[in-house]
């Protein structure tokens, strides 16, 4: 007896599920389907303008995240985020 060719199997049928991830398959765009409903906060003109000038100053530093090298973008978060947490903190302290 001769090893034989393993034979291939055959196309599924139309409506058959496609095995892989969802929306990989044939005739389908793969990746994450369209967000619907409005646009989140983030998306939106001036999202970066809460109103408190602290909060808004540490925010705008992120508008040229774009433009900071890949290895900077740790240090600016840290940054941000500090500045955002003594604001923070600061509430909790009592008025004079």
């Amino acid at each position: 007896m001769s090893a034989s060719a393993p034979v291939p199997a055959p196309p599924p049928r139309p409506g058959t599920p496609v095995p892989g991830p969802p929306g990989a398959g044939p005739g389908l765009a793969a990746g994450p389907p369209p967000r619907l409903g409005p646009p989140l906060v983030a998306d939106a003109p001036g999202a970066a303008e809460t109103g408190h000038a602290a909060v808004d100053a540490a925010l705008a530093r992120l508008d040229g995240l774009a433009e900071v090298p890949t290895e900077a973008h740790a240090a600016l978060f840290e940054g941000v985020h500090e500045q955002l947490r003594q604001t923070l903190a600061a509430l909790d302290q009592p008025r004079p």
